[in-house]
């Protein structure tokens, strides 16, 4: 179980979530009421997180400077990976470090737990990029449907052979209704302090 969208929890299978994070509170009835267990936090070894934080460091110097000849191509200029990295910075580091914790995180679960069984959600037809680089980060520490999307990319090109997968179609956004356009500015200290909750709860 890699969220906390009950869809893919089976029926009364035995559970495998992927972190703290796919056990809500207020819906520990729930998944307290089924036989499961918890795949240890990858970064509970400090040793590692050093190890990690030096790799990281270096992966995302690597791929700015790929993004600096990819984005100057695209746009036809010929700015200065320093430039480049002004603009871009904020949003790469946390992809780098988000998208390197859910791998580890799966690696973890099928290293110390053999063949799993997995139930995926299919992506809609078309899914809302991120508005700014502050909303991928809110969604990448709030949102089920986001983090399910990372994991089955990572299932799907890693582990095809290690898993059985079990595909469910369904759209798990929130229908969509009309916003006015401050919306995202007045909920703004709400989403933080939900991103920040949810982001310490891995710690």
């Amino acid at each position: 179980v890699t969220t906390a969208l009950e869809e893919t929890w089976g029926t009364d299978e035995r559970l495998l979530f992927l972190g703290e994070w796919c056990k809500r509170y207020e819906r520990r009835h729930v998944w307290g009421a089924r036989e499961h267990q918890t795949v240890r936090f990858h970064w509970d070894d400090r040793d590692k997180l050093h190890r990690d934080y030096d790799y990281l460091e270096s992966l995302h110097h690597s791929l700015l400077s790929c993004l600096a000849s990819s984005l100057n191509e695209l746009h036809e200029v010929s700015h200065t990976v320093r430039y480049w990295q002004i603009l871009v910075d904020p949003w790469l580091m946390a992809w780098v470090g988000i998208v390197y914790d859910r791998w580890e995180c799966l690696r973890l679960a099928f290293e110390e737990h053999g063949e799993l069984d997995v139930v995926l959600l299919e992506e809609p037809a078309s899914v809302d990029p991120p508005f700014s680089g502050f909303e991928f980060v809110i969604d990448a520490c709030t949102s089920d449907s986001w983090n399910q999307s990372l994991c089955r990319r990572i299932l799907e090109s890693r582990y095809s052979d290690r898993g059985r997968f079990r595909r469910v179609e369904m759209d798990c956004r929130p229908p969509e209704t009309p916003q006015p356009t401050f919306s995202k500015r007045r909920n703004l200290p709400k989403r933080i302090a939900a991103g920040v909750e949810q982001l310490l709860g891995k710690f």
